[in-house]
């Protein structure tokens, strides 16, 4: 094959690709995220505890403030790739539901990549500025963004891929649940929570999960 054909076959190919993830909102994974194991899940959390408590949140494990993230990924589902980031939502139940917890609404959504070595960061950093003009695309914009908006929440089709560096692709939500660290052992990971390092045991869950 000419090179020049064959080049064309690859821009065509993998251009369509992209144009296609851009195009079409995140999907949802309903399964736990297998990729991540356990005890990475609990480094992941701690780091973000430890980070950002009072600064982004203040209940851990309640479903008012902080109790779930989203992990994000670069490719549809399914997949066996492991996600690039976690995009935190703390401040749960704030003024957009008819509630004053909200104390801060611009610190409520963090990326944190899986890379230890970079930043935990404010996803505001990521959002995006406009939205691809496709049917798909123009209903999300009519339908969810003003709610989102409302709520200062920034949902993964909200990230701009080119600033984030990934098309986001596919998400996974997973929830934490506080257990009682002398009757339940499975499964379970445990955080130190600042300032005094109190341990607070969780059970992880799939969203969905009761």
């Amino acid at each position: 094959m000419p090179k020049a054909i064959a080049f064309l076959a690859f821009v065509f190919m993998f251009g369509t690709s992209a144009r296609a993830i851009e195009d079409g909102r995140t999907e949802i994974d309903y399964e736990m995220p297998s990729q991540v194991r356990l005890d990475e899940m609990q480094a992941l959390l701690q780091r973000f505890v430890n980070e950002t408590y009072h600064v982004s949140f203040r209940l851990f494990a309640y479903s008012s403030d902080f109790n779930h993230g989203h992990f994000l990924y670069d490719e549809k589902l399914p997949t066996s790739r492991k996600p690039f980031a976690v995009l935190w939502h703390t401040q749960e139940r704030g003024s957009c539901v008819g509630m004053s917890f909200q104390f801060d609404p611009s610190s409520r959504n963090w990326i944190q990549w899986l890379d230890p070595t970079r930043p935990l960061e404010n996803a505001r950093k990521y959002k995006r500025h406009a939205y691809p003009d496709t049917p798909m695309w123009r209903k999300f914009v009519e339908r969810d963004l003003p709610d989102a908006e409302d709520c200062s929440t920034i949902h993964p089709e909200m990230l701009d891929p080119e600033l984030v560096g990934h098309p986001v692709a596919a998400e996974s939500q997973w929830k934490f649940v506080q257990k009682n660290c002398e009757e339940f052992w499975a499964d379970r990971i445990e955080i130190l929570l600042p300032p005094n390092g109190d341990r607070i045991c969780l059970e992880i869950k799939k969203h969905g999960d009761d």
